[in-house]
């Protein structure tokens, strides 16, 4: 379908994509842990999970955990991209963050951390921390933070890449989503 549009954009506005960020519940947690093990080529740091240890961090304030579920014309994909957020002291980390190949550039990361930016500014932090931790799969990712607008803190010779986000700077808001409310 994308070669008849004339640009991206345009394809990604006629697919009518619709889409959704909610806090997880007990109900999502075996979708969720699934994504979050099973995602390889879009995953961050590859940090493997247990429902258990999923269900723990639903109850503990230190930790906040989004999916997003998308639809468009064509179909309902469900939960296909996963966050836990780490509040630390004046910042957020993200600890995971997952998304199904099967979504890839449609502008989902765009909205998903435009959530994370406006819980991190209701939480008043001063920053956001993400890392990419290299693996022979997740290359697909080795930009990504920086393609955010992310800074650059650090990069070692194992290809680890450490970055920051002061909350005084706006993120893009470079998506064609619809949100479901």
């Amino acid at each position: 379908m994308s070669n008849q549009f004339v640009d991206y954009d345009s394809y990604l506005q006629a697919l009518e994509m619709c889409g959704n960020v909610t806090v997880v519940g007990e109900r999502e947690v075996p979708r969720f842990t699934q994504l979050l093990n099973k995602s390889n080529q879009f995953n961050l740091r590859t940090e493997r999970y247990t429902e258990g240890e999923i269900s723990d961090m639903l109850d503990n304030p230190q930790y906040s955990l989004l999916a997003f579920e998308l639809k468009d014309k064509f179909s309902d994909y469900g939960i296909i991209s996963c966050v836990i957020l780490e509040w630390q002291e004046k910042q957020c980390f993200i600890r995971s963050w997952v998304m199904s190949c099967r979504v890839l550039k449609r502008g989902v990361e765009y909205m998903m951390f435009d959530r994370i930016y406006q819980l991190a500014g209701e939480k008043k932090v001063a920053q956001i921390k993400g890392e990419y931790l290299p693996t022979k799969k997740n290359v697909l990712v080795k930009d990504f933070l920086d393609d955010l607008g992310f800074d650059l803190d650090y990069a070692n010779e194992a290809g680890e890449k450490y970055y920051h986000w002061d909350i005084a700077k706006q993120p893009m808001q470079k998506y064609f989503i619809k949100e479901i409310n």
